[in-house]
């Protein structure tokens, strides 16, 4: 999903990393994802989002505030939705 210049306006890139670079990730942070707040319901993680964001911002760029909602990586990976 992109989204419209008035919302975010910067140099992005985003890199969708291989399952073995995922696992190896979640397996050393899955210990520290609990959910001691009880923000989420008691819901567990399962893993992280794959896609992985790096933002740059000139002088005059920005990012304003925004939700985006659910996103359904499954469906992104099988064409889909985008």
């Amino acid at each position: 999903m992109s989204l419209p210049r008035s919302v975010r306006h910067n140099d992005s890139v985003t890199w969708i990393v291989d399952e073995k670079t995922d696992g190896t990730i979640w397996q050393r942070i899955a210990h520290l994802m609990d959910d001691r707040q009880a923000i989420f319901g008691a819901s567990k993680a399962l893993g992280i989002n794959a896609r992985f964001r790096f933002y740059r911002y000139g002088q005059d760029d920005f990012f304003k505030p925004h939700s985006l909602g659910a996103f359904f990586t499954h469906l992104v990976e099988a064409g889909r939705r985008h």
